[in-house]
């Protein structure tokens, strides 16, 4: 008796090895390309121009880093910072924090996976509670 009780579990556990290594490989999987930028929608590089004709670039890094440049004509402006967000507020919040300037607090709508909008503001306002007429429409520059 002890030997086929053997026998059936050495049959088995193979088959249950077997389908537990699948299961791991399949949630390492989900998680490595499922957790990818869904975490954070803005991640990239953007480009739109402003409602005064200039192109506006933003990059967000990752790591909460943000880069930006402002081309008008010949002139460009170039700032680092940082950036927080908040997509549990309606609409989705956007902090922007850019070396030597005051924070901006404005909002934010992700349209699809290649467009978003921010409301153009200056750091001196309130945060937006609606989008009005300084929306500005992005588009992603990298895939």
């Amino acid at each position: 008796m002890t030997s086929s009780i053997r026998e059936k579990t050495s049959t088995n556990g193979p088959c249950l090895g077997l389908l537990f290594r699948q299961f791991a490989v399949l949630l390492w999987v989900v998680f490595l390309f499922g957790c990818g930028s869904a975490a954070n929608p803005l991640v990239g590089k953007w480009e739109g121009v402003d409602s005064f004709g200039q192109t506006m670039r933003l990059e967000f890094q990752e790591n909460g880093r943000l880069s930006l440049e402002i081309v008008r004509g010949d002139e460009s402006f170039r700032k680092g910072g940082t950036y927080q967000t908040d997509f549990s507020q309606k609409p989705e919040h956007l902090d922007l924090m850019l070396e030597d300037r005051d924070p901006v607090h404005t909002i934010v709508e992700v349209l699809d996976t290649d467009r978003i909008a921010f409301e153009n503001i200056n750091s001196s306002d309130p945060r937006p509670t609606q989008f009005g007429g300084n929306r500005i429409s992005m588009t992603r520059l990298n895939k």
